[in-house]
């Protein structure tokens, strides 16, 4: 069970080490690097990219964004890549993701040679959306932990507001009533639950939160952004600040068991 610390680990091992950038870069078509602009304008257009590799004895050295590009017989304006924008294939998601904060898009080494190619918004793809939600799933179970070893029974409820109380207790009745077996905190909302978290000053620290309004500010967006990917709906252009924040902590999201 994901409540237990050999689960917690095994889901950060295979969250932080089993998805890579990999699995949601593109293929990079490429051209000789003597093509002409109208030669790259033409492939990008059938392949529906705006950059396309330049090749040189057959390796990908360059590339040419097209976007930017006039249309003519001359050849095309090639721009090298940087090589701290170059990483391997398996290089975990977390990885990967702070490198794209410092770069708009990174090249994908497979097989000897560049390969590939991954832009932020490769990150709405389906593996990364699962290790985002999943990172963030984590954080809930650990802090959730958190609660129940601080709060005897459920004495963390007058906490809440009366309003968020109730609606918990409401929840939990109606999981009953259904035949599930839970307790009321796991009725409470991932926002509720951060707010309970904000009144620790060691788990503030954990996530260095300067302050509980801090702390409180962080999780109400670490819920937003969670509810729009559980709907499918587009995150990474409005949260990318946040992305890296979590891509940066998940390192240390099982130090989380560590704390009582």
């Amino acid at each position: 069970m994901l409540s237990t610390p050999s689960g917690y680990a095994s889901m950060e091992r295979i969250l932080t080490q089993a998805l890579t950038i990999g699995d949601i870069a593109e293929s990079l078509v490429s051209l000789d690097a003597t093509a002409t602009r109208d030669e790259y304008i033409r492939i990008a257009a059938q392949r529906g990219f705006d950059i396309v590799g330049a090749r040189a004895e057959g390796l990908v050295m360059g590339f040419v964004n097209c976007a930017r590009l006039a249309p003519g017989a001359a050849p095309a304006d090639i721009e090298f890549v940087d090589e701290t924008a170059i990483i391997d294939q398996e290089t975990p998601l977390r990885e990967a993701i702070l490198v794209l904060d410092r770069h708009p898009r990174v090249f994908v080494n497979a097989l000897g040679g560049i390969a590939g190619i991954a832009t932020r918004d490769d990150l709405e793809k389906a593996p990364a959306r699962m290790w985002l939600f999943g990172i963030l799933t984590l954080i809930e179970t650990g802090l959730r932990n958190i609660v129940r070893n601080r709060h005897e029974g459920d004495a963390w409820m007058e906490l809440l507001s009366p309003a968020r109380a109730k609606r918990a207790r409401a929840m939990t009745d109606e999981r009953a009533r259904r035949g599930e077996t839970v307790d009321a905190l796991d009725c409470i909302q991932f926002e509720d639950l951060g707010n309970l978290m904000a009144r620790h000053e060691d788990v503030r620290a954990f996530f260095h939160f300067a302050s509980r309004r801090a702390a409180e500010r962080r999780m109400k967006e670490w819920s937003k952004m969670r509810n729009h990917i559980a709907h499918s709906q587009g995150y990474v252009r409005a949260n990318w600040p946040l992305i890296v924040r979590v891509a940066g902590e998940t390192g240390g999201v099982r130090r989380l068991l560590d704390i009582q």
